[in-house]
């Protein structure tokens, strides 16, 4: 990997090679990088369903209703979880 530079008054581009120390501050940045990839990619199946789940308010009526209302939400609510299932 290379750093460049350009002096802005002629123009001239050069290119340096980056020193150890550089590349070490990039592999750490990557590690971080990837553990925080890693960390969404464990959850990601919340955000989906989250968009997905009937309103809170639909689910409380259906609860406050209870019988066929609460049977059908409850229904649909498994129906969002099998579609996005929590990873093991």
């Amino acid at each position: 990997m290379y750093k460049t530079t350009v002096n802005v008054t002629t123009g001239e581009v050069t290119q340096t090679p980056l020193t150890d120390a550089e590349l070490a501050l990039i592999a750490q940045a990557q590690a971080v990088e990837d553990a925080k990839n890693i960390e969404l990619a464990k959850t990601q199946y919340q955000r989906d369903r989250a968009t997905e789940y009937p309103a809170i308010g639909d689910q409380l009526d259906a609860l406050w209703k209870g019988g066929d209302a609460s049977t059908a939400m409850l229904a649909q609510v498994q129906a969002v979880k099998a579609k996005y299932p929590k990873p093991e």
